[in-house]
């Protein structure tokens, strides 16, 4: 074999395959990417890491979970040292200063995440705040640690829970020492909870020939009311090492976001209403006859917006596809009655 032959680096594209958690994707609606990643070589591979630059509609719902638990930790560490100045326990090495919360989304609401070893409620409402584009390393690269270690302290009204033991001087010295005892093993718990949030896992996932494995990214959009319907192109990365060499593949992903249901419902609902005042405005009168044709009139057009969405095959003459498409129809529906009804139904492939 010839020194050439020796370090000819082996190269070829790696086989790829990716997929989504549900065939259709609507706005505000959570949802997760496949990627799924063999290697077709005769030796062994070893991927290192698999990234995406995410486009500034979506949030990287892990990544944006991280950050309301690292705020909430270090708020938690701010908690103790201040509780902990009443019973001279000492500082910190490395003091914390608390972020300001950033607004999360309310479906964090009631949640529970798992952080190493560690568990953490959410249990306040929050909202998100803008994210820019920026690189989105997948689930799989996280460190996690069986097992489970409860972070157990009630700092709600922790500093003054201990003042108020500490009002009874009796055995105060002893108190003071259970109290530094329990504050530090406290302490250590979040600080190396906070720790597990900021560690990037570099480790690497090595494939056999033939073997497989799958990188999962979470995301969602962060409007789900009048989102406009739209494609992206995410280039999807992945670094490997084949004989000690790193290469990257990349790979397009086109991915396809449309409006809720809701959101095209709620659009019919207000063009139902324009349609039907403007068609009624000469005679108009509030009675309870006027009001039961009213909510006829929006509910008619509300269930005409879901049978035309949801109904695959109908190219009615009006493509409903977000919220102005739910008003351009429910305007028309209340304003022209049957005749536009029979119009569109008629222009349906189907009949």
């Amino acid at each position: 074999m010839t020194e050439t032959q020796i370090f000819k680096p082996i190269r070829g594209a790696l086989k790829t395959q990716i997929s989504t958690s549900t065939e259709t994707i609507t706005a505000g609606q959570e949802f997760s990417i496949f990627v799924n990643i063999q290697n077709p070589f005769e030796v062994p591979i070893a991927v290192k890491g698999v990234s995406t630059h995410l486009p500034t509609e979506f949030i990287d719902v892990e990544q944006k979970i991280r950050e309301l638990q690292a705020v909430d930790i270090e708020n938690q560490l701010r908690e103790i040292e201040d509780a902990g100045h009443l019973v001279d326990l000492e500082p910190s090495s490395t003091p914390i200063i608390p972020r300001q919360k950033s607004k999360m989304s309310k479906w964090l609401q009631g949640i529970s995440i798992n952080v190493g070893p560690f568990k953490i409620d959410f249990n306040r409402r929050k909202t998100f705040a803008p994210a820019i584009a920026r690189d989105l390393k997948s689930s799989k690269d996280q460190v996690m640690i069986q097992g489970r270690v409860g972070l157990n302290i009630p700092f709600l009204n922790l500093t003054s829970f201990i003042k108020k033991d500490l009002k009874d001087e009796r055995a105060i010295d002893s108190k003071k020492k259970h109290w530094q005892e329990r504050l530090e093993v406290e302490r250590k718990k979040y600080q190396n909870a906070l720790e597990y949030l900021k560690v990037n896992d570099n480790s690497k996932t090595v494939l056999q020939p033939g073997n497989s494995t799958t990188n999962v990214f979470t995301l969602k959009s962060k409007r789900t009311s009048f989102f406009k319907p739209s494609s992206y192109l995410l280039h999807i990365e992945v670094v490997y090492e084949i004989e000690g060499i790193e290469n990257i593949d990349t790979i397009d992903f086109k991915l396809t976001v449309k409006s809720s249901i809701r959101d095209m419902v709620f659009g019919a609902i207000v063009g139902s209403f324009a349609g039907w005042f403007v068609k009624n405005s000469a005679k108009f009168k509030w009675d309870i006859s006027t009001l039961v044709n009213l909510a006829i009139s929006l509910v008619f057009a509300a269930m005409v917006v879901i049978i035309f969405a949801r109904k695959k095959e109908v190219q009615p003459i009006i493509a409903i596809e977000d919220f102005w498409g739910g008003i351009a129809l429910g305007f028309l529906v209340s304003y022209s009655g049957q005749g536009i009804l029979n119009g569109l139904f008629s222009s349906s492939p189907n009949g």
